[in-house]
């Protein structure tokens, strides 16, 4: 991701951890899904293949070293397997390493390489685990997913925790952090209206927060682990609403009504607010029932609204 740099030209994977790994794929005169495999890793290190739809540039791939793999490091090879009018073909990898930039964003002198060096590193003291989403995210809604951190005894930092990967029209915070005196976090993830409908693999990544860690943690800087790929499923909203343009004068109370629509399984009961309204103006929240369709909000109108 930050070009004239060495960041994730390497992989390093600590001991009994995951890592994410970021592999892109070229296309020429290929419009298939593409299943991604990596061979020749080191000893108690694994990967599973991913497959990358025809539609994207690239997504993530987990590996996970076992916890008595041992520190050492191979050149990895990658094997693209796609298909052109039902015939099966295989590409290899290829990565331009910068070493010398030049003026104007252009490459002074650099390398050509036809694998990946993977290396078992030291373990450190924290993982963290995604747990998956048991329901969809809706289209034009949000949904909060829980990511948990495991600390070793005696380690006690801030985690700042980072989501590489969103699918297309999903948005959400950068990056979150685990304070030291808590083991897990929420993040929320909204979908915009145009957000395809289809299945996404989902991963964060951690570190140690440096700036607001209190102890050394020189050792752990900029190493980073991955927690396992959850699925990300997008659907259609259960429910939508529609409201009539609203005016009223102030210093009066005014009802408001919304109708709903359904396409989707919904709960018994639901709590529905109204959110963005101007300045000294409020509205209670309504509590409705799976069979309703329509909820009426009092609208009270401050005399200087």
């Amino acid at each position: 991701p930050n070009r004239m740099s060495q960041k994730s030209q390497t992989l390093s994977v600590p001991r009994g951890n995951r890592a994410l790994v970021r592999l892109g794929v070229r296309r020429e005169r290929v419009d298939s899904d593409v299943g991604l495999a990596l061979h020749d890793l080191p000893a108690g290190v694994h990967a599973s293949p991913a497959l990358l739809p025809s539609d994207r540039f690239w997504i993530p791939m987990i590996v996970e070293a076992t916890a008595d793999a041992p520190q050492q490091g191979s050149l990895a090879g990658v094997t693209a397997t796609g298909q052109i009018d039902g015939d099966e073909l295989t590409g290899g990898f290829e990565q331009i390493v910068d070493l010398v930039a030049e003026s104007a964003d252009r490459l002074f002198t650099g390398v050509r390489v036809d694998r990946l060096p993977v290396a078992v590193t030291a373990p450190v003291p924290f993982s963290i685990e995604m747990i998956e989403p048991t329901i969809p995210l809706p289209r034009d809604g949000s949904l909060m997913v829980r990511i948990d951190v495991n600390r070793e005894p005696g380690f006690s930092e801030p985690i700042r925790v980072e989501f590489p990967f969103l699918p297309p029209w999903v948005v959400g915070e950068s990056f979150v952090v685990i304070p030291a005196d808590r083991d897990h976090v929420w993040y929320q993830l909204e979908a915009r209206p145009e957000a395809a409908i289809r299945d996404w693999p989902f991963v964060a990544v951690a570190r140690v927060d440096t700036l607001t860690a209190t102890g050394d943690t020189t050792a752990l800087n900029g190493r980073e682990v991955a927690s396992q790929l959850v699925g990300l499923s997008v659907q259609d909203a259960p429910m939508s609403g529609a409201m009539d343009v609203i005016a009223a004068e102030q210093g009066t109370v005014l009802e408001v009504v919304c109708r709903f629509q359904r396409s989707g399984e919904l709960p018994e009961s639901m709590q529905v607010e109204l959110e963005g309204l101007p300045n000294r103006i409020v509205a209670t929240a309504a509590t409705i029932g799976q069979a309703e369709s329509e909820v009426k909000f009092s609208l009270e109108l401050a005399d200087d609204a």
